[in-house]
């Protein structure tokens, strides 16, 4: 259990940094994939709801304050919902077919960037729908193309 919790400590490290130093640069027309969503969603999966919405709060205040958010506490709040939901399906998610995992994984991902993007744009005067296709969506299948190959490639989120 040591070397698992060893192992999730340095994910995280990574996922902050990554999010911080390297999201920027992968990001394609402004949109990249959020590692500490993927990060919350294995915490998830490993440790439950408690933990992970504690995490979250956490990881979250720690990349405001480091990108110098102009709403500091939205990403902690996104992250803890997420964090929140994705631990309701902890014990179940291996009971259903792989297809089925990951479309409730691409759901919880989308559910972030609802949330987060909803209420950051709300000073906006662009309709749902143009915030929809122009973000939220792109940013969802971006950050899922890349937890589908974390989680393919690593046993986090696994019992």
């Amino acid at each position: 259990m040591a070397i698992k919790t060893l192992a999730y400590v340095l994910a995280a490290i990574v996922a902050v940094l990554a999010q911080w130093m390297i999201q920027p640069v992968i990001a394609i027309g402004g949109i990249g994939p959020n590692f500490l969503v993927i990060l919350i969603i294995a915490l998830a999966l490993q440790f439950g709801a408690i933990p992970t919405i504690w995490a979250g709060l956490v990881f979250g205040l720690v990349i405001d304050a480091l990108t110098a958010s102009s709403l500091m506490g939205l990403t902690a709040f996104s992250l803890a919902v997420t964090g929140y939901i994705a631990a309701q399906f902890k014990d179940n998610l291996n009971r259903v077919i792989p297809a089925l995992q990951y479309l409730i994984l691409l759901g919880v991902v989308h559910l972030y960037f609802l949330v987060n993007d909803f209420i950051y744009h709300q000073g906006l005067d662009w309709r749902f729908i143009t915030l929809f296709w122009s973000h939220i969506l792109p940013a969802s299948l971006y950050t899922f193309v890349v937890l589908f190959f974390v989680f393919s490639m690593t046993h986090f989120g696994e019992d």
